[in-house]
């Protein structure tokens, strides 16, 4: 017989052997026993404590899912419910004819000159608001009512306007700096505007378009144009335009 066959015989037997001794050992020490039924346990915990996370963190994604739904729902109340005011104002205070409305769509391209309201009516004119204060006015009106609104921040759309309190400044609100977020009222017939910094603008009704009345903003700052000679008032909007849901529209 060779030495390797010999080696290999005597390998398997003390393999034989040590297998043997370990199971002995295991039998007739509970220490041991113990030991190993501690581990197995401890690992059954782990699985049991992984499969228990996995769970968990799928509740928490559909729980913060259902929280981000309730935040938007509270929102659109709000939004409706200040909706609901402003349109009771204009209907009580000024006096004016209005229908809420929903906007149905506003194109990235046009964000600052345009927006698309669906109706159930038929406008071949109206002036927009929000809750907050005038955006627009309607532009065209399809067959299936479908209406344009043209943004008092865009390029094609003047707003006659008057501070509110002191009419004797008047001017037109005809241009929108992008940068900083306001509203130009240019042309003030009163070429001394003290202290009006905080005030509000409103729609002077002048023009035929934009009745009197409509909050535009408030004065921001005032600057000047034409070298030196003219003022202009910096006019923070009252309206968010970033976020318009539900809109006025005033039919006369």
């Amino acid at each position: 017989m060779s030495s390797k066959t010999q080696f290999a015989k005597k390998k398997i037997i003390f393999s034989l052997l040590g297998l043997l001794i370990i199971t002995l050992i295991y039998l007739f020490s509970p220490s041991l026993k113990n030991t190993v039924e501690v581990v197995t346990e401890n690992i059954d915990k782990t699985l049991n404590s992984y499969k228990e996370n996995e769970i968990l963190k799928k509740d928490l994604v559909h729980l913060d899912s259902i929280n981000s739904e309730i935040e938007d729902y509270k929102n659109e109340n709000i939004n409706l419910k200040e909706t609901i005011e402003m349109n009771n104002y204009i209907n009580d205070k000024l006096k004016y004819h209005t229908q809420v409305e929903t906007v149905l769509n506003r194109d990235y391209d046009k964000w600052f000159n345009e927006l698309v309201i669906t109706s159930d009516n038929s406008y071949r004119k109206g002036v927009v608001m929000t809750s907050k204060g005038l955006i627009g006015k309607i532009v065209d009106d399809d067959e299936n009512n479908i209406h344009t609104v043209n943004l008092i921040t865009g390029e094609l759309n003047n707003v006659a306007g008057t501070v509110q309190d002191n009419e004797e400044i008047q001017g037109i609100i005809g241009e929108y700096d992008r940068d900083k977020g306001f509203l130009l009222m240019k042309y003030i017939s009163n070429n001394d505007p003290k202290k009006i910094i905080g005030k509000n603008i409103i729609t002077s009704g002048k023009g035929g378009i934009y009745p009197y009345g409509l909050i535009v903003g408030k004065v921001k700052e005032i600057s000047t144009s034409g070298f030196g000679l003219n003022k202009v008032l910096l006019i923070e909007p009252s309206a968010n335009f970033s976020e318009i849901n539900n809109v006025i529209v005033i039919t006369d």
